[in-house]
């Protein structure tokens, strides 16, 4: 009696474990159902715009790395499946297996009577391993180079006349001629410092260029002579393919390549930026119209996730873009984790504080009167807005000392103005669509 009665007690033990088992997996079930659920909601209404920002910045980047995870797990179960095929197989259709073993035995019998002797490959397992692995050196092949640092191809701002005080659609001549933007600029400064990747965004002609050539002037005096700061422009003829793209790389930081025929990838970049960081030399990549890599065809997914693997090795990137680094490398920047080694800073028009500043000091340069100066301030400012965009500031600086020096300036006249109005806009709009 008092045996059964355990036999009960161990039974109802058993019960209320399996029913608490139960519980805690319909519970846990639920909640990772319930947790998708919701990231898939989110997802959607980031997608759609509905969530504003900063919200949507934050879940932006928690799906990059959501992706990025996803990436890694299915390139990890790709692989194992790929490395154990044959035994995957052998496990899920066994006598499949057996049939194939008995087919290859005797296909291996018939061909060594044939050959009468002469030696054959009576292993196709490792026949087909030693194919895989030429395949595997021939995609990752790097021709044999030989690298050499040498002094970089310094850069140079086209010569600018010296009574020239706007410049319009020049480049920057030196970092004093550039206004405003200090806080990209120690923000920038501060990441290059440290190697971390860095992304410009803003509309054309907003001066994306020209904070990268402050950049490149003021590196050997902010950063040291132990950074070598190289700008590519990926527009540029040349640089449509990756070996032209990695050529115009390896020049800017100074890095010479023998044979100078040599097909170059990533791979040949990777151990250039390693012999740079064995020399306690820091190599930055400027890269300019970052919409110039958008080929699919050329500039795969792999190209992506090599590049990021460079900059983890210690090559500092900076992009100039106008739109961001997801509309123009799309879904290959979160299977290649390209998108989060990046911080963002976007380039917008001047304030009343930056505008003023500039007008300050270049009227003093012009000898501009008081009146003139805020005629400069008053037509580069965009209708209806406290807003001046810098192209438009040396604009419209530059026609007022062009009229000025012609004795066409006529303050007073109010026919005058309108026309220089018109022609500003005319000018304008033929380099800003």
């Amino acid at each position: 009696m008092t045996e059964k009665m355990q036999r009960q007690k161990l039974e109802a033990r058993k019960r209320r474990v399996f029913l608490s088992s139960l519980q805690i997996r319909f519970f846990i079930g639920t909640s990772i159902v319930l947790f998708i659920v919701a990231l898939l909601l989110l997802w959607a209404l980031t997608r759609l715009h509905i969530i504003s920002s900063p919200w949507s910045d934050l879940l932006n980047l928690f799906f990059q790395h959501i992706y990025a995870l996803i990436g890694t797990i299915s390139a990890v179960i790709i692989g194992f499946i790929t490395a154990n095929n044959k035994e995957l197989f052998q496990r899920i259709f066994p006598d499949a297996t057996k049939k194939e073993v008995a087919s290859e035995t005797a296909k291996e019998n018939t061909s060594a009577v044939a050959s009468s002797g002469a030696p054959t490959n009576s292993h196709p397992e490792a026949s087909a391993q030693t194919q895989h692995a030429g395949k595997i050196l021939t995609d990752s092949y790097r021709e044999s180079v030989q690298i050499e640092i040498i002094e970089p191809v310094p850069f140079l701002a086209p010569p600018t006349d010296a009574s020239t005080v706007f410049l319009f659609n020049e480049h920057l001549p030196h970092p004093r001629e550039f206004y405003g933007r200090k806080l990209e600029c120690e923000a920038l400064i501060h990441r290059v410092r440290s190697r971390a990747a860095t992304s410009i965004v803003g509309p054309r002609r907003i001066g994306k260029t020209w904070l990268l050539e402050y950049l490149v002037h003021i590196a050997p005096t902010r950063l040291g002579p132990q950074y070598r700061v190289g700008y590519v422009d990926a527009t540029l003829p040349g640089n449509e393919t990756v070996s032209g793209f990695t050529n115009s790389t390896l020049e800017q930081l100074g890095i010479r390549i023998t044979p100078g025929d040599a097909h170059l990838n990533l791979g040949v970049l990777l151990d250039a930026v390693d012999r740079l960081r064995k020399n306690n030399l820091t190599p930055i990549l400027c890269i300019d119209e970052f919409e110039g890599l958008n080929n699919r065809e050329e500039f795969k997914q792999v190209f992506f996730t090599g590049l990021r693997a460079v900059c983890q090795r210690g090559l500092g990137l900076v992009t100039v873009s106008k739109t961001t680094l997801f509309d123009i490398v799309g879904d290959d920047g979160y299977t290649s984790g390209f998108f989060n080694i990046f911080d963002t800073y976007t380039l917008t028009a001047f304030d009343s504080k930056e505008a003023r500043g500039f007008v300050q000091a270049k009227g003093d340069q012009a000898n501009l009167t008081k009146r003139e100066r805020s005629y400069l301030l008053n037509y580069s400012r965009l209708q209806d807005q406290q807003q001046w965009l810098p192209l438009r500031l040396q604009l419209t600086g530059k026609m007022l000392l062009e009229d000025k020096g012609e004795s066409s300036l006529r303050s007073n006249d109010v026919d005058y103005w309108l026309d220089f109005k018109d022609r500003l806009e005319k000018r304008y709009r033929a380099v800003v669509h």
